[in-house]
């Protein structure tokens, strides 16, 4: 969201493969995760295939037969864009001031992890009001 508030025109800002592994892990895999991409402004939208047409707007830098979610330019959603990204950054700060210490170093060895991951029991996650945002 920073790099589109800060070069709103520039389309490689504006979308990102749907398939993207680290979107998926934090974001799209999640309960209400791709409702959140469309409540800040993204469409899903689906590339054409090589040569097809489908109106889509790619700019030459979305591979061709994919799934995306694409931002439009659009001083309507500048508004939402600036409030989601206010209303995003207080839940992360929420959950943050809510965690357990950060994990041992990773040369305690992977027990030692675990361990620390098991620090919150499942019902604790639930009852936290930002649960999605700790994985």
């Amino acid at each position: 969201m920073s790099n589109i508030l800060t070069s709103p025109q520039d389309p490689k800002y504006r979308s990102v493969r749907a398939r993207n592994d680290l979107l998926q892990r934090r974001l799209t895999s999640k309960p209400g995760g791709v409702a959140a991409m469309h409540a800040v402004g993204f469409n899903t939208i689906r590339t054409p295939a090589e040569g097809g047409t489908t109106g889509v707007a790619t700019d030459g830098q979305l591979r061709p037969d994919e799934e995306y979610y694409q931002m439009e330019a659009s001083a309507e959603l500048w508004p939402v864009l600036l409030r989601s990204k206010t209303v995003i950054q207080a839940a992360l700060n929420d959950c943050r001031s809510r965690q357990p210490p950060p994990p041992p170093a990773a040369a305690a060895g992977a027990a030692a992890a675990d361990l620390w991951r098991m620090q919150l029991s499942p019902a604790q996650e639930a009852a936290h009001p930002h649960a999605c945002l700790l994985a």
